[in-house]
Order: structure tokens, then C-alpha cells, then sequence
């Protein structure tokens, strides 16, 4: 049997480990955070049920935890027994899930790196036009596709929880998800959860499962399979959450 009272001393840099620490406050565990942190989880308050004292940093680095740990590059999520190669809180699928129109056919929105230009740019000129790319801003924009360049991903606390950020993954079809640091991307997972199809750079395994298409995939075939959707955010929910914890 767990604790129902843990030390959680990952890092809460890590937009893993903060999900990681809202998946467990949802099976009513206490967790006793570095009150540094205080300010990213006062924000999550309105979105998520939070239970969680604060303890100054040097008292929570003594006290490691062997039994919960996150690998960011496998990746892969250990509490106990429990092995998960990530988590995700079902309060955030369930608010992700609740989408009524999908007007976009193709989005993306974060930060554009150079090697995201690049196969971004690919991508457009082989699927929407020979001529299309994007802007100096590395914007792109038509009647089905909304490319946005953004750094909001990477400031706090809005990186805790960006609602315009997934205001529009819910009202897309399909979600561009090129490589990020790793081959795999929380983005990948992120439109599973708003009901979108991911479109990615390359396969990891895991994705294993899952139902999604490649930049190689061409335009004709790329078609939104409400079956598939529906399977998707299944798989999501049993295998990503501690749903059965």
C-alpha cells in the first residue's frame, strides 16, 4: 500500500512532474512540494483539486523519494510499482476532451525552432501548396491551417496550464507534432486528449498503439476518423492515467 503523504521532490520544472503531482493529488494523496513552487500550483487551483502543504527546499531535498521518479528521456513515470511511460491528471483529459467545432483542419502552436522551420516548411509545401511556408514571424495561416510561432510553452505559470493553447488543438482535426528535445512530444498526446489526430515527425514507441499519421503521409490520405478519435483518447485514459491506482 502507497503513502498517502509524500515528499514529492522531482523537478516542478518539468511540465511532467507537475502533472505528475496533480495525478497523484487526484487519488487524495498529500504532497508536501518545495514552497518555491507555491505560485505555479496557486494558478492550477481553478482548474485542478489541490491538496498540498509547503516545506522549504533544503527539508525536501533530504527527504528522496525512491519510489517515485520520472525519466525525461525515455520517457518513463515509476510510483511504487506502478511504471507508466508518462501520466496525465484525468481532471486535464476530461477539460481537454470538451470540444464542440473542429474549423481547423491543421495547427500548430508553440515554439518554432530552426529545425522545426525546416520540416514545417516540407510539410506545407508538399501537403497545402508548392509555394506556401512560413512568414519572417514563422507564421502561417489559410482557410484550414493555423501555424503559430509561441514561447508561452516555455513561461511559467501559463506553461501549467495554457488555455488558448488548447482552445485550439480542440478545434483542430489534426495536430502537426514535429520532433521536440526528444523524438517523442507531449504535444502528440496533448491532441489526443482534445480529440485531434497527430501528424508526426517520426514514430516513438511511445506512441505505440496509437492512431496517427506521418509528415510522409500524403494530403489525400490524411483523413479524420471519428473511430479512431474515439480509440485514441481510450487508450489515453487507460494507459496514461492512475486511473486504476
Amino acid at each position: 500500500m502507497f503513502k498517502k503523504k509524500i515528499i514529492f521532490n522531482l523537478n516542478l520544472e518539468l511540465i511532467q512532474n507537475i502533472r505528475f503531482a496533480l495525478a497523484l493529488m487526484e487519488k487524495d494523496i498529500l504532497l508536501v512540494l518545495d514552497r518555491g513552487h507555491k505560485d505555479k500550483f496557486d494558478y492550477l487551483s481553478s482548474f485542478f483539486k489541490i491538496k498540498i502543504r509547503y516545506k522549504n527546499k533544503k527539508k525536501i531535498i533530504k527527504k528522496a523519494n525512491k519510489f517515485i521518479f520520472f525519466d525525461h528521456k525515455k520517457p518513463e513515470i515509476g510510483f511504487y510499482d506502478v511504471s507508466l511511460p508518462l501520466v496525465f491528471p484525468e481532471k486535464m483529459i476530461y477539460l481537454c476532451s470538451q470540444f464542440e467545432k473542429k474549423d481547423i483542419k491543421f495547427s500548430f502552436n508553440g515554439l518554432i525552432t530552426k529545425k522545426r522551420e525546416t520540416v514545417i516548411n516540407d510539410w506545407l509545401k508538399k501537403s497545402i501548396s508548392k509555394s506556401s511556408k512560413l512568414n519572417v514571424d514563422k507564421n502561417f495561416s489559410n482557410k484550414e491551417t493555423r501555424i503559430l510561432n509561441s514561447t508561452n510553452g516555455r513561461k511559467f505559470p501559463i506553461k501549467c496550464w495554457d488555455a488558448d493553447y488548447f482552445k485550439i488543438i480542440q478545434g483542430s482535426k489534426f495536430v502537426l507534432c514535429p520532433n521536440g528535445d526528444y523524438v517523442w512530444t507531449y504535444r502528440f498526446f496533448e491532441a489526443i486528449a482534445c480529440g485531434a489526430i497527430p501528424i508526426v515527425e517520426e514514430a516513438a514507441p511511445c506512441y505505440k498503439d496509437f492512431f496517427f499519421y506521418t509528415f510522409k503521409t500524403p494530403y489525400n490520405k490524411i483523413l479524420y476518423l471519428e473511430e479512431k478519435v474515439e480509440k485514441n483518447l481510450f487508450i489515453l485514459k487507460e494507459n496514461f492515467t492512475f486511473k486504476n491506482l
